[in-house]
């Protein structure tokens, strides 16, 4: 999301790309990027993934399964109250999610093993680049 920085709105447009590209049934990398592309019409950058991700596994927003991420139900069925047509409002509803969230404490982890790097994420983007030439 073209956000004038701000990271809740990144996170939010990384947790609806996951909901996208999957949800439930998981998105992996390729999906999420193609689903952040088509819910704002850019391709996320790296930092905004690591930190997206990270900051959902973290406040057990998803959690990963093999190389898929996946939404916890409880989050699934707070979309699924939510009557919507517009992706606009879809990312008012993350963005509430996100905010909810905020106001509990989780214990944090050490994620980086759930977290792709760099150069790997480079090289799912540029496959997804070039089959949507």
């Amino acid at each position: 999301m073209k956000s004038k920085g701000n990271q809740g709105s990144q996170t939010a447009w990384v947790l609806l790309a996951i909901i996208f590209g999957g949800g439930e049934d998981g998105a992996n990398i390729e999906s999420i990027i193609s689903a952040a592309d088509y819910v704002n019409h850019a391709i996320l950058k790296y930092d905004e993934f690591r930190d997206g991700i990270r900051y959902l596994l973290q406040n057990k927003i998803i959690y990963r399964n093999g190389t898929e991420y996946r939404i916890t139900k409880s989050i699934i069925d707070k979309y699924l109250k939510q009557k919507s047509n517009s992706i606009r409002n879809y990312l008012e509803i993350s963005e509430k999610i996100l905010r909810e969230c905020k106001n509990k404490s989780y214990k944090t982890a050490d994620n980086s093993d759930a977290i792709i790097s760099n150069e790997e994420y480079e090289r799912v983007v540029s496959r997804y680049l070039e089959r949507h030439k």
